[in-house]
């Protein structure tokens, strides 16, 4: 009870007051500026509402410009209300919902559900929309309370706009709402959202003081019925959304505090046979070879016999594309692949997945394969594809056994993750000129000088690390195939070695040997 009052009364105002702060620091430099600014800002809220008690106690008007008149009796603390539901729910649940729904493994740790981390989100827009500014709407004077009337519901309509017409096509966006390209919008993009913006706040306006009264009967109900119909339709879509949630964690057979498994020998590795291994590092750069064995020149001799591809290519921008020919071979490039117009794409991505192990199960090697990329064409990987053959072995391996490398600040990825998904639903639905104020670089204005470990980071590194317990060397000459696809290089982190040359979560970063001239 406790948290959930917190969450709705206190994270809101946290989440403005840090917003607000790095921005004016980001400006400024000083510190001292930053929570002045701050000072400030809540000096004139505090004035607004000392000049709405009073002109309610003494029925007077201390705005006498015409235009600024004109906003008088438009709206009603009711209509507000609803306004501010539909707008709590637009930006609180459905947005939210929308992002999760993609990826839901992703918004899940050991410690959190995604569901979890979806309604603290939403509480906290609820407290800053139904309670917070339905307060400063209740504490403000006529005029005010007209202009906040025209502003949210403009700031409404045009955020289901931009939402759906300013949906940048900037790659793949990670677990912390951290686009793959940056974010670029272009100048005229820019000046036609602000006309957008122009001309319905024109319209709003034009649309609530037409027949205005005193009694505000009239777009007063305008203003209720419009924000109860948009609540109920955004609940309806997000529940759908929510409901895909719920399947997707049930269907990636997780929970919450659930007990990890320890390593066991599922990769079977012969002293006198032949051993195929494919190991797919998702993501990861082989630009960066050089400059690590550059960097740490022992690593040579440990692969002693290995030849390294610098001349090489993906056939694909994504896992997805990529993926099917590594496994499947020319075959299953996206060319090859798209020419086979009669079948579908699950039915081609699952058979190219199943090229390698099946080949090599039928000329008599035991075929081990984890953690295929989209097995079942979907992101929470179906191992069943595999059931209809004996000679192949799949297993689940990423998030399924307990890691060696542990953070005590993992709370603070957490922390960022909820940080991030409040302030992407704002920025989603944000005016497009103001959309890098709020994405800035992908830290939504989140600072914290703790560090992390994000979970999938964790999940897959698990797996790496444990891969000699995960071994098992026969003393026999069987031959053995074993695929594997680990997501460690996925996810950008950095480590250093400590005093015990275990690898850990380091905030210092050295870039002396980027420079260096490598042989």
């Amino acid at each position: 009870m406790i948290s959930m009052f917190k969450t709705l009364l206190i994270k809101p105002i946290l989440f403005i007051i840090s917003f607000a702060f790095s921005i004016i620091y980001e400006f400024t430099g000083n510190k001292t500026i930053a929570i002045l600014g701050i000072l400030i800002t809540f000096f004139f809220l505090i004035l607004i509402a000392i000049l709405g008690f009073i002109e309610r106690k003494k029925e007077i008007s201390f705005i006498k410009i015409r235009v600024l008149r004109s906003f008088e009796n438009i709206g009603s603390q009711k209509g507000f209300f609803y306004l501010m539901l539909a707008y709590s729910v637009f930006l609180g649940l459905y947005i939210p919902s929308n992002t999760i729904q993609v990826s839901p493994t992703e918004f899940f740790t050991n410690h959190r559900t995604a569901t979890s981390l979806l309604f603290n989100v939403f509480l906290a827009y609820t407290g800053l929309f139904l309670i917070w500014v339905n307060l400063i709407y209740y504490l403000s004077p006529k005029v005010f309370r007209g202009i906040e009337t025209c502003l949210f519901s403009t700031n409404l309509i045009c955020g289901m706009l931009y939402y759906y017409t300013y949906n940048t096509n900037n790659g793949i966006v990670s677990s912390l709402l951290i686009y793959e390209k940056k974010p670029f919008i272009s100048s005229s993009s820019k000046l036609i959202g602000i006309i957008i913006y122009v001309v319905v706040f024109v319209f709003v306006y034009f649309l609530l003081s037409k027949n205005k009264s005193e009694h505000n009967s009239e777009h007063n109900s305008i203003i209720k019925n419009t924000g109860i119909i948009l609540s109920a339709i955004f609940v309806a879509m997000s529940s759908t959304c929510i409901l895909s949630i719920h399947n997707e964690i049930k269907k990636a057979h997780i929970e919450i505090n659930q007990e990890k498994k320890e390593y066991e020998e599922i990769l079977p590795i012969s002293k006198d046979g032949k051993n195929v291994v494919v190991i797919m590092l998702d993501k990861a750069v082989s630009g960066y070879i050089p400059y690590i064995f550059a960097d740490k020149p022992y690593l040579k001799e440990k692969f002693d016999g290995f030849t390294y591809y610098p001349n090489t290519l993906s056939y694909g921008g994504r896992t997805l594309y990529a993926s099917p020919a590594l496994y499947g071979g020319y075959e299953y490039t996206p060319l090859n692949v798209n020419n086979r117009k009669d079948e579908t794409l699950a039915d081609k991505h699952n058979e190219a997945i199943t090229v390698l192990p099946l080949l090599f199960s039928e000329n008599g090697f035991s075929s081990t394969v984890c953690d295929p990329p989209y097995a079942g064409f979907s992101h929470e990987i179906d191992l069943s594809i595999y059931d209809k053959y004996p000679g192949i072995n799949a297993y689940r391996t990423a998030g399924v056994y307990k890691s060696n490398v542990e953070s005590s600040s993992n709370t603070y990825y957490e922390d960022q993750q909820e940080n991030a998904l409040f302030w992407y639903s704002a920025y989603r639905s944000q005016i497009p000129v103001f959309r890098n104020i709020i994405y800035r670089d992908g830290t939504y204005n989140y600072h914290n000088s703790h560090g992390y470990f994000p979970q999938p980071f964790l999940d897959n590194v698990s797996v790496l690390a444990g891969l000699s317990e995960l071994t098992d060397i026969k003393s026999d000459d069987s031959d053995n195939f074993i695929i594997i696809d680990n997501e460690t290089t996925h996810e950008p982190v950095h480590l250093s070695i400590d005093e015990c040359e275990n690898y850990v979560l380091s905030i210092d970063f050295d870039y002396s040997n980027m420079d260096k001239i490598l042989d």
